[in-house]
């Protein structure tokens, strides 16, 4: 998925419980897998969370412009952008109810989203997004319309690593990543025509 020249990653989902301790980390348990132990924060407490802009829907889409997010993800353009930088947007409605998008750039997010945008001094965004992208992080509402409500978003308790960690913990989920998609790519090349 592109974006204005840019990668989006692919919308996979990342659930960071465990850590790998490198050796130099003075402990007994170096070297071996345990639990994080970090702080644990709102969200609200670390990102600025908004509704998407509610007065915009797909009507307004044109040919070209910057991104725009629906609730379904990146699917059009509007004129103007009404964020700027890095962030994620939350399909807070519908049938997608619980997805996250990764956003850059200049864009913009429409009805029926969640905009979230980490505060850079202590949050990652992409380490942000990779923990969000969890329907089962959020507390869904409605049976025929699925919601999440700006309050409950808030409230989502998010860990909070020291900001070098959170670095290497989406390096590595990117590498892993790079590694699958070879492998996926290798193996339709082998794929009998």
């Amino acid at each position: 998925m592109v974006a204005h020249g840019r990668t989006q990653p692919h919308p996979r989902r990342v659930t960071i419980s465990t850590v790998h301790l490198p050796n130099s980390v003075p402990s007994r348990f170096s070297g071996k897998k345990r639990a994080a132990v970090w702080s644990e924060v709102a969200l609200r407490n670390v990102a600025k969370v908004e509704w998407g802009n509610t007065s915009i829907t797909k009507a307004s889409y044109v040919a070209r412009g910057y991104t725009a997010f629906s609730a379904t993800g990146p699917d059009g353009y509007l004129p103007n952008a009404q964020w700027k930088g890095p962030g994620i947007v939350l399909s807070a409605i519908g049938a997608r109810c619980g997805k996250c998008f990764l956003a850059d750039g200049d864009w913009t997010a429409i009805k029926n989203t969640i905009v979230i945008q980490g505060n850079e001094s202590s949050i990652n965004n992409r380490f942000l997004f990779y923990f969000l992208n969890d329907a089962r992080r959020w507390k869904i509402a409605g049976s025929g319309q699925p919601f999440i409500t700006l309050k409950t978003a808030r409230a989502v308790p998010v860990p909070v690593p020291p900001i070098d960690q959170q670095q290497r913990i989406v390096s590595e989920i990117e590498k892993q990543f790079s590694r699958l998609d070879a492998g996926v790519a290798s193996l339709k090349r082998c794929k009998p025509r």
